[in-house]
């Protein structure tokens, strides 16, 4: 299972091997050095339901994969992943995290998409390190001020909540290039998005939107731009 990855970083791979589990038995065979050379752990695509205290053994992880799978609970001990730079967590059945994730200090990406949570977990706006953030596909209605504190940020996925309005505190995010607020209920493009002059690419499809606003025209570094499937009467 131990192998050597495509990033060149030494990894575990459990990648759909109908696991129902958290793999312990064969984890409990690794010595305590085997486990501080795995960089990459990579549970995806099985049945695993909770993530145990044991994860905090994988101390030197820098990127852990555990998307698809029916996860429900995320022991604290997740916290204690101080290397840890990406953290993919979509598709599960997950309503919060555990406040631990805020001490997760050098954390780049995080992905927390298609799973059950009505608002942006707390811990997360304490991870300042972020640059790349997706909770799409989640049951999010609103976005907390908090967002603004997530400065480095290049790279923000609302899409596919329940997103009405948006707090004109994401236009504080300077080098956010990349906004997806597709597949929500907005009925007009969120007026600040026309001060934020670093965005690239802008979606905006399948929402209420009826008419493009001549501010557009502010975003001089707008490549992108989509707004299919709304209701678009004039530009």
């Amino acid at each position: 299972m131990m192998l050597v990855n495509e990033d060149g970083l030494i990894e575990l791979n459990y990648f759909n091997k109908g696991l129902e589990k958290f793999p312990m038995e064969d984890i409990s065979k690794l010595t305590t050095e085997e486990k501080l050379r795995i960089e990459c752990l990579n549970l995806c695509s099985n049945s695993i339901k909770k993530i145990p205290d044991e994860i905090k053994d994988f101390k030197n992880l820098k990127i852990l994969y555990l998307g698809n799978n029916k996860i429900e609970s995320i022991s604290p001990m997740l916290g204690e992943l101080k290397n840890l730079e990406e953290l993919y967590l979509g598709g599960n059945n997950l309503t919060k995290l555990p406040n631990t994730v805020s001490s997760l200090n050098g954390l780049k990406k995080l992905d927390i998409s298609r799973n059950k949570f009505e608002e942006i977990p707390l811990a997360i706006f304490k991870l300042i390190t972020l640059t790349e953030l997706s909770v799409s596909g989640n049951n999010i209605k609103r976005v907390s001020d908090d967002i603004c504190d997530l400065t480095e940020l290049n790279v923000l996925d609302l899409s596919s909540n329940n997103i009405k309005i948006l707090t004109e505190m994401v236009s504080l995010l300077d080098k956010l290039t990349d906004l997806d607020l597709s597949n929500n209920r907005f009925k007009e493009i969120p007026k600040d998005i026309m001060n934020m002059t670093g965005l690239e690419n802008l979606r905006l499809n399948k929402n209420y939107i009826d008419f493009i606003p001549v501010e557009i025209a502010n975003l001089k570094n707008l490549k992108r731009l989509e707004a299919s499937n709304n209701t678009i009467k004039f530009i």
